[in-house]
């Protein structure tokens, strides 16, 4: 037959903070730590693209509130979409996009992501804007220390030394080593824009001549 399994252990079965709720409550949370209580939704597509916004449709899911649209893996809509379409707009020409959509609850919770779909607006992507403020901050007979300002939106800086590209970085410094002294030293440096993107452009720095005919360290102010 069945019995009270609760009531066999201790005087504090029907306390919270007791021995056996709290078993309990650990057991109901390992069961349900994997269930998402919303589907996610399905046949996420592209409706149209222009070159400053893309328009996107999904199927609808019935037990939900409304739906969040992710971009480039952030949220973009500020309120709960209601509706199974969703205009992004403001966005640059000539530039990769991935979208998905998720489902929330009436509780807020978020479903698992749907099936993902990547679109280019139309047009040529936007100029990479110049890493000005290139200086060098120490100086030695064979090693030099560059630094520039920060470009928004940039992945890499590509170093030039005497025309030829030595390295590429993602800081806005570079030191530059095994260099011979008594030598002059012409330095560029580029940036490039976000490989997501698949669009490469290049936006080169004034040239930079560096004596490094030194044996002291040389440092400038920025």
């Amino acid at each position: 037959g069945c019995w009270d399994w609760v009531g066999w252990y201790g005087s504090d079965f029907d306390v919270k903070s007791g021995k056996q709720s709290s078993a309990m409550k650990k057991m109901m949370d390992r069961i349900t730590s994997g269930f998402n209580p919303i589907e996610s939704l399905t046949e996420l597509q592209i409706l149209a693209i222009t070159h400053n916004s893309v328009s996107l449709s999904w199927r609808n899911v019935s037990s939900a509130n409304g739906y969040n649209i992710y971009r480039n893996d952030s949220k973009t809509n500020n309120e709960i979409i209601s509706d199974t379409t969703f205009t992004d707009n403001n966005l640059n020409s000539g530039t990769i996009y991935t979208f998905i959509v998720k489902a929330i609850s009436s509780t807020g919770t978020e479903s698992i992501a749907s099936n993902s779909v990547t679109a280019k607006t139309i047009g040529n992507s936007p100029a990479v804007a110049m890493p000005n403020g290139l200086i060098a901050t120490y100086i030695t007979g064979n090693w030099i220390t560059l630094k520039w300002n920060s470009v928004l939106d940039v992945a890499t800086y590509n170093i030039y030394r005497n025309g030829n590209k030595v390295v590429d970085v993602r800081l806005t410094s570079f030191t530059d080593t095994c260099l011979k002294p008594a030598t002059n030293y012409r330095y560029q440096v580029s940036s490039e824009k976000d490989i997501i993107e698949k669009e490469l452009n290049h936006s080169m720095n004034y040239a930079l001549p560096v004596d490094t005919n030194q044996n002291r360290g040389l440092y400038n102010k920025f």
